[in-house]
């Protein structure tokens, strides 16, 4: 029957309904294994020893997809037989493709029935494995994860244990999926291959989304019809834009005699487990319905392959270079739906009404800089210690302050008219300098410690505090979660000032920023154990406002408390 209005309708109305839904209603045992992992850490074997099938070495399209059915055998038997209490499993496995250009594509599908499967060689680096789970985390909170080590016949068995014990210690840590599976890849016998499928099978069975366990869910007849029509209809669907319009889904979903009303959530139930691609919040695709994950690995990877002739900054590129990438896979009055998309997934940021910044494209390591000190002491720090760093921080930080850049050039001059800044940029950093009292670098010094300098003039101490106050509203705005504790009671995020005289840079005694702002309402500066001695509350300029114009300062303040001139 229809949905009833749940506001306005009866108790016994809506338990009628809700009875209705659950009798049209059967388990749901399907699940997407997203398969990640670097190149040649053995994907596409161990998926061939888990399916019994072959698959193909390599795929063109991004992605390659194997549909594994198999059956689960729960513990309690009662007084059925293995055959008659097993429960068979359909496990789609999206393999992602290890180039580069493809990188990233698999947070692009917004699949809530998933379960992640990250794939690791014994020997390789282990941070890989780390970024791996911090994205995941980051774009899909509390997902079930397995994450299988291969190659351990290659290594001493000492260092295998303290891989796994590391991967152990990273469970439920800030900013990496509490739900961790920890498991090694063993080909040399039939029977060790047999338990690595039946320990995958029984993780898979206890996988949970937010909080749900996604095998065996109750699910409507009609929305699992529908699902195997649109599997069918896919095949047959050609051309660069694989879709179908509104019409045509309506037809499918005539056949399972599914409503008008209903239609909606069945399409949310397609979309979120992986059989079509619908962007309901994209004005131009509202009517279509995409049935090839393939396809939106292709727009996620044509943007990594362009070239730009806006040197240095090949990172930065115009919108028209952009829909241009894609009109041969999107229909002519649909191209503009491209930057939409990229957009929604973050593969671009725009940074002016024409220009987007392509994250993807700037260079991984800190290109040299120029030569920006004049002796020891002419600079002033700030430290940015987080307990992980989320996805997306660097791109976004980045472009917030190539944004603003202007303003920060504004502060220092105090018109609009100002020096143009030469400006650096990589994945983990960027510096820009005006001039030589006037300069500022943001960058990753070690894991998880950002590091922002600039110099101890009027000019630096203006840029400082202007940036902090960028970084710190970045922070608070995508990445609020940072503002908290973890369950020590530690905050997530320190904000410290290092001692400008210590002799040691490394080895430098660091003040928390609060205890700074405490100690400003008292004293003018601030005792350091380190190296005993005195330092100087200017080194946070933004605490005793030295960033600010001389023509804000009050030099002479005359005041009568007379009670004459008292009101109220």
């Amino acid at each position: 029957s229809d949905l009833c209005d749940v506001r306005t309708s009866k108790t016994s109305d809506i338990i009628s309904m809700l009875k209705d839904s659950l009798h049209n209603s059967e388990r749901y045992y399907h699940v997407r294994l997203m398969v990640l992992g670097d190149e040649g850490c053995g994907k596409t074997k161990l998926l061939s020893a888990l399916t019994q099938q072959d698959v193909p070495k390599e795929t063109k399209e991004g992605i390659q997809i194997t549909d594994w059915k198999t059956y689960f055998y729960p513990k309690k038997l009662l007084k059925k037989s293995l055959i008659e209490s097993r429960v068979k499993y359909e496990i789609h496995c999206w393999e992602f493709a290890s180039k580069a250009k493809y990188h990233g594509a698999y947070h692009c599908f917004k699949v809530t029935r998933a379960v992640y499967m990250v794939v690791f060689k014994y020997g390789a680096e282990i941070k890989s494995v780390q970024s791996w789970l911090l994205d995941i985390e980051a774009r899909s909170p509390r997902s079930t994860v397995l994450v299988v080590g291969t190659h351990i016949e290659t290594v001493e068995a000492n260092y295998a244990a303290s891989v796994r014990a590391g991967l152990e210690e990273l469970k439920g840590k800030p900013g990496f999926p509490e739900n961790i599976n920890i498991l090694d890849a063993v080909y040399t016998s039939s029977n060790r291959v047999k338990a690595l499928r039946d320990e995958v099978v029984r993780a898979i069975s206890c996988a949970k989304s937010d909080g749900e366990v996604l095998m065996g869910k109750m699910v409507p007849k009609a929305y699992q019809s529908l699902a195997n029509l649109i599997l069918a209809e896919a095949k047959t669907v050609s051309g660069p834009f694989p879709a179908i319009d509104y019409q045509r889904l309506l037809s499918l979903a005539a056949r399972t005699k599914l409503s008008d009303k209903h239609l909606p959530q069945a399409v949310r139930f397609l979309h979120e487990n992986g059989f079509l691609i619908h962007f309901e919040n994209i004005d131009l695709l509202t009517d279509d319905y995409i049935l090839s994950p393939a396809w939106l690995c292709e727009v996620v990877a044509r943007v990594k392959e362009i070239k730009t002739a806006m040197e240095p900054y090949s990172f930065i590129v115009g919108r028209n270079a952009l829909t241009e990438l894609y009109k041969d896979i999107f229909p002519k009055d649909k191209v503009e739906a491209s930057l939409q998309i990229l957009e929604e997934f973050e593969i671009v940021l725009c940074v002016h009404d024409h220009d987007y910044l392509v994250p993807c494209l700037l260079p991984e390591k800190k290109p040299k800089p120029p030569n920006l000190k004049t002796g020891t002491g002419d600079v002033v720090h700030r430290h940015y210690r987080f307990a992980y760093i989320s996805a997306g921080f660097w791109s976004h930080l980045i472009t917030k302050i190539f944004a603003f850049h202007d303003s920060i050039a504004q502060a220092i001059s105090g018109t609009k008219e100002h020096p143009l800044a030469d400006m650096i940029f990589w994945k983990k950093g960027l510096t820009f300098t005006w001039r030589k009292d006037a300069f500022v670098t943001i960058e990753e010094i070690h894991e998880d410690l950002v590091d922002v300098v600039a110099p101890t003039t009027r000019y630096g101490s203006s840029i400082l505090s202007t940036v902090v106050d960028h970084i710190d509203s970045l922070i608070e705005e995508w990445y609020p979660g940072l503002m908290g504790h973890d369950i020590h009671g530690k905050p997530l995020l320190n904000k410290c000032v290092p001692c400008p005289d210590c002799p040691k840079s490394d080895d430098a005694r660091n003040f928390e920023l609060a205890d700074l702002i405490d100690i400003s309402s008292r004293e003018d500066d601030v005792e350091c154990e380190k190296h005993g001695g005195k330092v100087s509350l200017s080194l946070a300029p933004d605490i005793t406002l030295s960033d600010l114009e001389p023509t804000y300062y009050l030099r002479s303040f005359d005041y009568d408390d007379s009670r004459s001139l008292l009101l109220g």
